[in-house]
């Protein structure tokens, strides 16, 4: 699955190579997409959005307090290869973001499964790339308030 950017977990290839096969009885098929056909056919990844609140005590960060929302991708993809959605949360929404090694005394992050709106899959790391943005951006803006050098 590396570098199919999400596309191998779903099936559209292969109810295409179905349908060639079928019309062809008896003679052997190999269905290949160009990377532009691969992407073309390909469901987006989810959008996010990301909300912070921190404090800056003494010349640290004290408080850290970042919310997260996006369509679950796990349960979407799911519900296209089973039928049916998966209830409740979806950890992608907050990876990248919950798991940081800082010792910041009051670190929160809040993840919201948003309504799905439209078909989405795992375009690399989900919710890792952009909550790593999120987090990294954020704190940044933190110890720079506080008059450090966020390197």
């Amino acid at each position: 699955m590396g570098g199919s950017f999400g596309h191998k977990l779903e099936m559209t290839h292969v109810e295409q190579a179905v349908e060639i096969a079928m019309s062809e009885k008896g003679t052997p098929i190999k269905l290949t997409w160009s990377r532009e056909e691969d992407m073309t056919h390909d469901y987006p990844r989810p959008a996010s959005v990301m909300h912070g609140r921190g404090i800056v005590k003494d010349g640290q960060v004290d408080t850290f307090d970042i919310s997260v929302s996006q369509q679950a991708m796990a349960p979407n993809w799911f519900g296209r290869l089973a039928g049916m959605g998966i209830p409740g949360p979806d950890a992608t929404i907050t990876t990248g973001s919950w798991d940081q090694p800082f010792a910041i005394p009051n670190y929160r992050v809040t993840g919201y499964r948003a309504p799905d709106m439209v078909p989405v899959s795992s375009w690399r790391s989900v919710g890792a790339s952009g909550n790593g943005f999120y987090h990294d951006t954020f704190l940044d803006e933190l110890i720079h308030e506080a008059g450090a050098d966020p390197l």
